[in-house]
């Protein structure tokens, strides 16, 4: 009789002691190894690529009559042949360009290009104002536009004086500290208020019993109805005559 086959005699992988969850956690540690792995030399390439393109050239251009700095490029050296010759590539902004390294620096890794009429990129800086200035024959010292900056100077003071946050929110700060305090006494005052006026209300209960009861030993009922202001009358009576009954007993 032939032995009947099951779908798991069909698996090569049945006979073989295998733990599915420990291969699992071997997939998923290796997973994130090259994960890990992949971010550390993502990061390493980042940085590769800044300190490889260190370089910082913006460009300036005449448009309507006005020297404009239309983009900012990046750029890197590039080696040229075996003598230790060295080019400029920078791109950038739809700019791609080889330029002969740059010898006036404007800041640090930046060095200004101007494009000309002719589309030449030139390495320039700043001309010294001062100096042509003074060619001019420009006087720094102008009485009446020194009066016009010092009046503008005070009236902008005056207008714009930067106050501080005290100096501006104070006195708000210190009203509402105030109403909030006042509210709060107000809270405590009315609680206790209410509770006061409960116990001063079994307070005068009991004294009309006191009297009650006095006006029973001493044989006068009406004096119940006595008003408060003669309850401590009532109170020194009722102590004479306890002490007479405790005087004739001895």
């Amino acid at each position: 009789m032939a032995n009947d086959i099951s779908a798991a005699d069909l698996n090569p992988l049945s006979n073989m002691n295998i733990d599915m969850s420990a291969t699992g956690n071997i997939f998923l540690i290796i997973l994130v190894s090259f994960l890990i792995l992949g971010l550390i030399g993502f990061l390493v390439w980042l940085f590769m690529q800044k300190k490889k393109w260190w370089i910082r050239v913006p460009l300036y251009k005449m448009i309507g009559n006005v020297n404009t700095r239309i983009a900012t490029l990046k750029g890197k050296v590039v080696p040229m042949g075996r003598a230790g010759d060295q080019l400029w590539f920078v791109k950038g902004a739809g700019f791609k360009k080889f330029l002969p390294p740059a010898e006036i620096q404007s800041a640090a890794k930046e060095y200004w290009h101007y494009v000309r009429s002719d589309g030449e990129w030139v390495n320039f800086s700043m001309t010294d104002i001062d100096k042509l200035q003074k060619e001019a024959g420009v006087k720094y010292v102008k009485t009446d536009m020194r009066l016009q900056r010092l009046a503008t100077d005070k009236l902008l003071e005056q207008r714009h004086l930067k106050t501080s946050f005290l100096e501006k929110w104070g006195t708000v700060i210190g009203f509402v500290v105030f109403f909030l305090i006042i509210s709060i006494a107000l809270v405590v005052f009315f609680n206790q208020y209410s509770d006061v006026v409960a116990q001063l209300g079994s307070v005068i209960d009991k004294a009309d019993n006191i009297m009650t009861k006095a006006a029973k030993i001493s044989g006068n009922e009406g004096t119940a109805d006595l008003i408060p202001a003669l309850i401590p009358i009532g109170f020194l009576s009722l102590k004479k005559k306890k002490k007479r009954k405790n005087n004739g007993k001895n």
